[in-house]
């Protein structure tokens, strides 16, 4: 299966290895971004929600066929993604007082500032919380994604056909 493939195609079945190289790629993608996203500043928001969106189609593509392996719809990622929020909410409400306990004053001082109408300071005020959290979200990130990735690839596939087509075959490799 070529990395094309894997990635930006709904159609199909893919086994746990294919799915878990995918959503490696995928994080790895994602992480770049989300690091880029902060260091970028204003200048790379738009390339950075750009990629943001074509990584949650890559997700889409990734999990659903990794459902339609079991013979479920791809529908079923919107519950998994709903499960990457609250996983990723629970993480990070662990997570936050304990690897950036600078961050609750910069949320505090961020909100005085825009209660105040000081809107010429909230950007830089935002840049530092954003810069302050970002240990936390990756690390929430690689939690969250290993939590749901492998639940997902354990899933037993269908062993023979079924309507979204073939089983996976074992010989399938990266074009």
């Amino acid at each position: 299966m070529s990395l094309k493939t894997l990635l930006f195609s709904p159609n199909g079945r893919i086994d746990g290895r294919d799915f878990l190289r995918g959503v490696v790629i995928l994080l790895a993608v994602a992480i770049v971004n989300q690091v880029a996203s902060v260091f970028g500043g204003v200048v790379f928001a738009p390339i950075s929600l750009a990629l943001s969106v074509g990584l949650l189609y890559g997700y889409l593509c990734v999990y659903g066929k990794r459902l339609h392996d079991r013979g479920l719809s791809a529908w079923l990622f919107i519950l998994v993604f709903i499960a990457y929020l609250v996983l990723d909410m629970v993480f990070q409400s662990i997570l936050l007082p304990i690897l950036a306990p600078g961050a609750a004053e910069l949320q505090e001082g961020l909100a005085d500032m825009m209660a105040r109408g000081r809107w010429d300071d909230t950007v830089v005020f935002m840049q530092d919380l954003a810069r302050e959290v970002l240990f936390t979200a990756l690390i929430s990130l690689l939690l969250v994604n290993a939590t749901i990735a492998y639940i997902v690839s354990r899933l037993r596939g269908d062993p023979g056909m079924n309507q979204y087509g073939p089983p996976p075959g074992r010989t399938d490799t990266f074009s």
